[in-house]
């Protein structure tokens, strides 16, 4: 990315074009990711917090290779993400690098890094599985 495309993403301007535009969009994207046989040892909860429009909150709970998701809080979460809509949405699109968010602290981890870890390995994308992952 330029230093300007940079400081665009920083500053929240110059939002990217992308197929996911809604939550619910988000958790489509997300159940059609989902890899049971990788989450097999993995519990936990997590709340993500979108800001922007069309932010919101939802959460994901991952329980001995099942998953359940919903829109709205969840009490207590083990792990919560925050980003703006635009960037969480871009990275679920393919067209953002969630190490790069992360480093650019555009992602931002509440709780153990270890679960976030295990977290992300649990959802792979297509490129990462050899098929199209949206469902």
């Amino acid at each position: 990315m330029s230093e300007t495309g940079l400081a665009r993403a920083r500053s929240g301007q110059g939002a990217r074009e992308t197929s996911i535009d809604s939550i619910e969009a988000a958790l489509d994207r997300l159940r059609a990711w989902f890899r049971p046989e990788v989450a097999a040892a993995i519990s936990l909860v997590c709340l993500v917090e979108l800001s922007g429009k069309p932010g919101g909150r939802f959460w994901l709970r991952l329980d001995a290779g099942r998953l359940s998701s919903g829109e709205g809080g969840t009490p207590a979460p083990d792990l919560i993400v925050r980003a703006s809509a635009s960037d969480f949405y871009a990275f679920l699109d393919g067209s953002e690098n969630p190490d790069l968010l992360y480093m650019e602290e555009r992602i931002r981890i509440e709780g153990s890094l270890g679960l976030a870890l295990s977290l992300r390995l649990a959802f792979a994308p297509p490129r990462d599985r050899g098929d199209d992952g949206r469902g």
